[in-house]
């Protein structure tokens, strides 16, 4: 991607824009049970659930401990009541077989599940999702959690497909940081379309209004401190929040400077917080009059909805992150039926 005729400069021709984007905002490979990180936040949002909700294993569903002295065998399925896209599929697999639980830790015996529908699949109201053979009092235990995991998951999977239905396919729709089941959150709006962007504090570096506010909007010298000591830091990319179209052009010129003398040459994002849809069509124009637009990638995010979307989709942005997708999204219908 160098140019040698603009002194060694970065270009990100849009043809290959949306490779880099899905490298430094998309890391949805990392969600699966096989990452011991992304094993730990499903175990805490399941087998930490049903301990809690058992009040300890010792204790259990007193309910059903009264009715079912002699439990029965019995199936059950899992069914969908709404329309949506289904999530949380491998999740439930790894908690209902138990290949979390060690010899001190049998909470259920010995459930068997079978699958009918997979994630990231268009589900209707009737829909058999999955079925469970065991003894009732067994899968009583089981309901609420399993339920929780796939209503939120499929939710959120959904309400991401909404969204991604109204942009190009090439502008990468990424959930925030406002997540309250974390990992799971940004998996499930993978399984709907959607990307990652971080997945914390610790795989991108992200400067926003408050780290502005300490260096009393300093630019140059914030921009300084940070490129001079992120260039050894194993990150996907590094973003700076802008709330003007001034703020973005220094911070464009800065890193096209920067780079030009050290050939650095990590994903430089500007994240455009609550800037109009017109606004940002006039700071793309301004940066490709300077020859500017090429070497950074641009964010929108900010009071983003259903309603709008569709004018951010237009401009020429690289990334499109809503909070809404995990701090908004209605929970999908779903139940379970003996």
């Amino acid at each position: 991607f160098l140019n040698p005729a603009s002194g060694g400069t970065f270009l990100y021709p849009m043809q290959n824009r949306f490779k880099r984007v899905l490298k430094s905002h998309h890391a949805g490979k990392l969600l699966t049970i096989n990452n011991p990180q992304y094993r730990q936040e499903v175990l805490q949002h399941t087998a930490f659930e049903l301990y809690n909700d058992l009040g300890g294993y010792s204790s259990g569903d007193v309910t059903s401990q009264l009715l079912f002295q002699q439990p029965k065998k019995i199936k059950a399925r899992i069914i969908s009541k709404s329309e949506g896209i289904l999530a949380g599929m491998e999740e439930m697999r790894f908690f209902v077989t138990g290949k979390w639980k060690n010899k001190a830790a049998k909470p259920f015996g010995t459930v068997q599940l079978t699958t009918l529908r997979s994630d990231g699949e268009k589900i209707h109201q009737g829909m058999s999702l999955a079925e469970l053979h065991g003894s009732i009092t067994d899968i009583l235990k089981l309901e609420r959690i399993v339920l929780n995991l796939l209503q939120r998951m499929s939710g959120i999977a959904t309400l991401t497909s909404q969204f991604k239905s109204k942009i190009p396919h090439d502008i990468l729709l990424t959930p925030t940081r406002k997540t309250l089941w974390g990992l799971l959150d940004k998996k499930a709006c993978v399984v709907g379309g959607g990307g990652t962007h971080r997945l914390g504090l610790y795989d991108g570096i992200l400067v926003k209004d408050t780290h502005l506010k300490f260096f009393k909007h300093d630019l140059r010298k914030l921009f300084m401190i940070l490129m001079q000591n992120a260039m050894n830091l194993a990150v996907r990319f590094i973003e700076i929040e802008i709330e003007n179209i001034n703020d973005g052009l220094k911070f464009a010129a800065y890193y096209k400077q920067f780079h030009q003398k050290t050939g650095f040459g990590l994903p430089f994002y500007l994240l455009l917080d609550n800037i109009k849809p017109s606004d940002i069509n006039k700071f793309i124009k301004i940066l490709k009059n300077k020859n500017d637009f090429d070497t950074i990638f641009l964010e929108a995010s900010g009071g983003i909805t259903l309603k709008n979307i569709e004018k951010y989709g237009k401009s020429d942005v690289d990334v499109i992150s809503v909070g809404a997708l995990t701090h908004s999204a209605q929970a999908l219908d779903i139940s379970l039926e003996i």
